[in-house]
């Protein structure tokens, strides 16, 4: 039971929820428009990452345009990035299908 007690406390040992975002379409962009105009999808896409992720706190890694984010709970994940796919569809300058 001391041992069960002790993996709990353990950040290390945790559990989470573990979620991958990026920017569909980057490489494209990056070729069609160029780099300034790649960069520029990617600081605007960065921004409503931080945004949608204030008041969390998530661990985050960025990899090129995507970010891997690591909640402590499902929930948590479900809806922080409900919201942010809702933000990220109606930003203009992200290349998403199915605006609403």
């Amino acid at each position: 039971m001391e041992s069960d007690v002790k993996q709990r406390q353990d950040p290390a040992r945790a559990p989470a929820t573990v979620a991958f975002i990026d920017i569909a379409g980057f490489s494209a962009i990056a070729d069609v428009y160029g780099d300034a105009a790649a960069i520029d999808v990617l600081e605007v896409f960065e921004r409503m990452v931080r945004d949608a992720l204030s008041g969390y706190e998530p661990q985050i890694k960025w990899i090129g345009d995507e970010a891997m984010l690591s909640f402590p709970e499902p929930d948590t994940a479900i809806q922080v990035l409900g919201s942010l796919l809702q933000a990220c569809r109606r930003e203009p300058r992200l290349p998403l299908t199915g605006r609403g």
